[in-house]
């Protein structure tokens, strides 16, 4: 079993975050991260049973489900 929790938009190896204010490059950033944190963990997307996704701007809803859906299916 494995647990995630605190995922943002950070490009790894930096303090930068994908995109500066770009909600979408950010998603993006996260579902990459996450993805490589599964990988590495022996496990992929189509076995996480839970999300919860936080927004600072339910405005960024829909941009934010889009890739969210694209990359987890």
């Amino acid at each position: 079993m494995l647990f995630l929790s605190g995922q943002i938009g950070l490009i790894p190896g930096t303090k930068d975050f994908a995109g500066g204010d770009d909600v979408e490059a950010q998603t993006q950033q996260v579902m990459q991260n996450m993805g490589a944190t599964l990988t590495a963990g022996g496990s992929s997307f189509d076995k996480v049973i839970k999300t919860t996704v936080l927004l600072a701007d339910m405005e960024d809803f829909q941009k934010v489900n889009a890739v969210y859906g694209a990359c987890a299916g």
